[in-house]
């Protein structure tokens, strides 16, 4: 799965690495039931336990996580381990990327 790091400044994001981790999307994220199309329950343990070593340049609690689809990126809310989504003017973010078959919702 495709995952990005980008640096959020003043709302502009700039992509800063590019991974590739084991699995599916829908191994690290499945949708919200009863939420909106785009919120996601993300499995974070095994998120960070997949990412390279050195991958993040500061701990998780210190960086935005969103889902990037077919209509593009959402940032999350409800993380235990990740900074829950907000309008930070200085922030990286970590983009986990939706397969193109099956991974992004389809419904609503």
């Amino acid at each position: 799965m495709k995952i990005t790091l980008a640096h959020r400044h003043y709302g502009v994001h700039t992509n800063r690495a590019q991974t590739e981790i084991p699995g599916s999307f829908s191994d690290y994220a499945t949708p919200s039931p009863g939420t909106a199309r785009d919120t996601y329950v993300i499995n974070e343990e095994l998120l960070i336990s997949a990412l390279p070593d050195g991958f993040l340049p500061v701990e998780p609690r210190r960086i935005l996580l969103a889902v990037v689809d077919e209509t593009g990126g959402t940032g999350q809310r409800r993380l235990s381990r990740f900074r829950d989504w907000a309008k930070y003017f200085d922030a990286y973010c970590l983009n986990l990327h939706a397969d193109e078959k099956g991974g992004g919702r389809t419904d609503g």
